[in-house]
C-alpha cells in the first residue's frame, strides 16, 4: 500500500486505487475550478495527467485558484501547477501544454486520454472540447456555472441535459443540440407524479420518442426504484434504443424482496464503534449488510455511530447504554484503538451482542487477552510494537525484508469452521470462502492460553495456520472474523454471519 494515498486505499480499495495509477486524466484550464480538480486527481493517486492552459497567473487569481501565489505571479498556471502536482506525488506522469484549446488546434491538445475535467471559460471552445471528447469516446465532466456561487451544498453532478438554473448550461445545451448532440432517453426526477401531458410536451420540446421520457419519482426505500422504473417500461426502452435483444426481466425475487422491507415491524439499534463514522460512506457496505439481515429478519436497524475515540473505561456503559448489539468494523491505525476496546469489553461483560470484523475481531481478542486472560498491555504489534504480548502481530517471516504493500493479505480464502459453534449454527456448513484485507493476524503462540480462558477458535485455514474466527460460544452472539463478510452481502441473499448477529440482536432488545 502506497503510503501517499493509503486514505484513499481504505476507502475506494486496492483495486480502484490501480485503476487510478493507470489512468490518463486531461485538465483543460486551471482557473478557479480546474487547478483545485487536478490537486484533487493527483492527491487521490492518478498516475497520469495533462495540464492545459493559456494564461499566468495574475493578482486577481490570488483570492480563489490554488496555483496562484505572490511568488508565481506572471508564471504559467500550467508550469506552477505541474509543479505543485509533482511534489505531492513524485511518481506521477505530469505533462502541461501551455496554449488555449480551439477547434483549429484541437489535435494539438488531445491524447489517449481515459478522462477529461472541462473548466474552459469560452462556450465556442468548450462546446468544441465535449463534442470532441463524446465523438473519441472520451468520459468528460464539464464545469458550468460555478462562477459567483456561494452555496456549496448546491453543487451538483449530473448530465448535462437534467441542469436547470444555469445560464452557461443552457447556452452549451443549446449550442451542443444545434450540432445534432442530443439525448435518446429522459429521465425526469420528481417528488410527486408528472401529468402525462407533460411527458408529451419535453418529448416534442426535446426531439425524443413520447415513450422515452421516464418518470423516476421519490421513493422511501432505494430498492423500490428498480420496479418503479421497470413498471415505467424503462429497461425496454433502453434495450430497444441500443438495439438489443433481451428477455423479459424477472422480477420476482427483487419484488418479495421489496415487500420484506415495506412490511418491517420491529426495529433493532446497533452501535456501530469506529473512528470514521463522521464520514458514514466509510463503513457503506457494513451498514448495507446490516439492512439485507434486517429485511430477511422485518427488522428496521437503526445506527448509532459512535466515535471510538471518544470512548472511555469510565463512560463506556453510558455511551453504549440502548444498543441491541454492537458491531467494530475494520481499519488501519492506532486512532481509537482503546475506545474500541472498552466497547468489546462492555458487550462481553453486558452479554450485548457483538460482532468484531478484521480489526473488530483483533480488538476482542486484545481484550479478552487484557481482562480475562490477565496479560496487562496486551496489544497487536500494530499499535504497539515493543508491547510485551503482542497477541495480533505478523506471522513469522512476514515483516522480514518485505515492502509494507507486501505484507497485506488480500482476496478471498477458505476457512474451516469448528463444530458446535456459533459460527457453524450461522454458516450451516464445514467450509467457506471469504474475502480478506489485512496485515496482521492472530499470534498462534497464545492461542493455547486464550482457549483455556474461554475464548473459541471457531474458524481455521484448512491448513490449521492462521486463525480466521474467535467467539465467546457459551454467550447467544460474541464473534469476531478476519475477513470481511460484509463485501458478499446481497440485498437478496443476506450474509448469514449479518443474520445471526442481527438476529440475536433482536433478541437482546426484547
Amino acid at each position: 500500500m502506497n503510503e501517499r494515498t493509503i486514505r484513499a486505499e481504505m476507502l475506494l480499495g486496492a483495486e480502484a486505487m490501480e485503476k487510478l495509477k493507470n489512468a490518463h486524466v486531461a485538465v483543460f484550464g486551471l482557473g478557479g475550478v480546474g487547478s483545485w480538480c487536478a490537486e484533487a486527481l493527483a492527491r487521490s493517486g492518478v498516475g497520469h495527467l495533462t495540464l492545459i492552459d493559456q494564461d499566468t497567473v495574475g493578482l486577481s487569481n490570488i483570492n480563489r485558484q490554488l496555483c496562484a501565489l505572490t511568488s508565481t505571479v506572471g508564471m504559467p498556471k500550467a508550469e506552477v501547477v505541474r509543479q505543485r502536482l509533482e511534489d505531492i506525488n513524485p511518481d506521477a506522469d505530469v505533462k502541461t501544454i501551455v496554449g488555449r484549446y480551439d477547434a483549429e488546434h484541437r489535435e494539438d491538445f488531445f491524447a489517449d486520454y481515459d478522462f477529461i475535467v472541462d473548466c474552459i471559460d469560452l462556450v465556442a471552445c468548450k462546446v468544441d472540447l465535449i463534442r470532441t471528447a463524446k465523438s473519441r469516446g472520451i468520459p468528460i465532466v464539464s464545469a458550468l456555472g460555478t462562477g459567483n456561487k456561494c452555496d456549496a451544498q448546491r453543487l451538483t453532478l449530473c448530465d448535462i441535459k437534467k441542469t436547470s438554473g444555469c445560464p452557461l448550461a443552457r447556452v452549451v445545451r443549446k449550442e451542443l443540440r444545434s450540432i445534432g448532440i442530443q439525448p435518446d432517453i429522459i429521465v425526469l426526477r420528481c417528488d410527486e407524479p408528472i401529468d402525462p401531458s407533460i411527458f408529451h410536451k419535453i418529448a416534442l420540446f426535446c426531439n425524443v420518442k413520447p415513450d422515452c421520457v421516464i418518470e423516476n419519482m421519490t421513493i422511501p426505500v432505494l430498492y423500490e426504484a428498480p420496479i418503479m422504473l421497470e413498471k415505467n417500461n424503462f429497461s425496454s426502452v433502453v434495450c430497444r434504443e441500443l438495439n438489443l435483444k433481451t428477455k423479459e426481466p424477472d422480477m420476482t425475487e427483487w419484488s418479495r424482496m421489496v415487500e420484506k422491507i415495506r412490511s418491517r415491524k420491529k426495529t433493532v439499534t446497533i452501535g456501530l464503534v469506529g473512528k470514521y463514522i463522521k464520514l458514514h460512506d466509510a463503513y457503506l457496505s457494513v451498514v448495507e449488510a446490516l439492512n439485507h439481515a434486517g429485511y430477511e429478519h422485518g427488522t428496521k436497524v437503526e445506527i448509532n455511530w459512535i466515535d471510538s475515540e471518544l470512548i472511555t473505561q469510565e463512560n463506556a456503559a453510558e455511551m453504549l447504554k440502548g444498543c441491541d448489539g454492537i458491531l467494530v468494523p475494520g481499519g488501519f491505525g492506532n486512532r481509537g484503538i482503546e475506545g474500541m476496546i472498552y466497547a468489546a469489553q462492555y458487550a462481553r461483560e453486558s452479554n450485548v451482542p457483538y460482532l468484531g470484523i478484521c480489526l473488530g475481531m483483533q480488538i476482542a481478542v486484545i481484550e479478552f487477552a487484557r481482562h480475562v486472560l490477565g496479560l496487562t498491555g496486551a496489544d497487536s504489534g500494530e499499535f504497539a510494537p515493543e508491547c510485551r504480548h503482542k497477541v495480533i502481530d505478523f506471522m513469522p517471516g512476514q515483516g522480514e525484508d518485505i515492502d509494507k504493500g507486501g505484507t497485506l493479505r488480500l482476496g478471498s480464502y477458505p476457512c474451516v469452521i469448528a463444530e458446535g459453534t456459533t459460527m457453524a449454527r450461522c454458516y450451516g456448513g464445514a467450509q467457506i470462502w471469504e474475502r480478506h484485507r489485512h496485515r496482521y493476524e492472530f499470534n498462534n503462540d497464545y492461542r493455547d492460553a486464550l482457549r483455556a480462558a474461554g475464548m473459541t477458535i471457531s474458524g481455521l485455514s484448512p491448513d490449521g495456520r492462521l486463525v480466521e474466527a474467535v467467539e465467546l460460544s457459551s454467550q447467544p452472539f460474541y464473534v469476531g472474523v478476519q475477513y470481511h463478510p460484509e463485501f458478499k452481502s446481497r440485498p437478496t441473499r443476506p450474509h448469514p454471519l449479518f443474520q445471526g448477529f442481527l438476529a440475536a440482536a433482536v433478541e437482546s432488545g426484547k
